[in-house]
């Protein structure tokens, strides 16, 4: 039995949501990546190759080993190269191999010492929503998994302002109090449901 919501540890939610972006990348069409995506000024390319660099910073976390982030549209694009599908296999490979070397209970993050499995719930949160990203660009069916989706919410939600201070997040977009869980995350990491 697969396990949901709360019971999920950490590690398997970002290997879930890993997973999403496998689904959409393997069932992209060649021509698709430089179809524009919902993040503004990044086609498709672009959002993979962030998601490439984004493997790299969470390998970095897991040995103690801090990246600096690729913020370039060109140098996320060339990040790609011209296989898309084996670029991400290779980023995911390296995550895991990460999770696999990670043997310390915390790791230092630029605000200091933070619990193992309260950084792999941040860092959740990448996969899963430009996993989205890509799916709408590359016209795939998305792959947002409804337990990650639930387990990751309530972190979203409190941290939202500070989220979208940062630059990095589009301002959240008014969603019913009643929306689905999906459409709430959507809604509060700036993407229209």
């Amino acid at each position: 039995m697969t396990p949901t919501g709360a019971s999920m540890n950490s590690e398997a939610m970002l290997r879930r949501a890993l997973h999403g972006v496998d689904s959409v990348v393997d069932g992209a069409a060649e021509r698709a990546w430089s179809r524009s995506s919902p993040c503004p000024d990044w086609n498709a390319r672009a959002v993979l190759g962030h998601l490439i660099d984004v493997s790299a910073q969470i390998a970095g976390l897991m040995r103690n080993q801090p990246a600096s982030p690729c913020t370039e549209v060109a140098a996320l694009e060339e990040l790609v190269g011209q296989r898309p599908a084996s670029a991400w296999a290779s980023a995911h490979a390296q995550i895991l191999e990460s999770l696999a070397d990670a043997c310390s209970s915390t790791i230092q993050t630029a605000r200091g010492p933070v619990a193992h499995e309260q950084v792999l719930l941040m860092v959740t949160v990448e996969p899963l929503i430009h996993g989205w990203d890509l799916a709408r660009a590359l016209e795939c069916r998305d792959e947002l998994d409804p337990d990650v989706v639930e387990a990751v919410l309530p972190g979203v939600l409190a941290a939202r302002q500070e989220m979208t201070a940062t630059g990095m997040y589009a301002p959240p977009v008014p969603v019913p109090a009643h929306a689905p869980v999906r459409d709430q995350l959507l809604a509060a990491l700036g993407r229209t449901p």
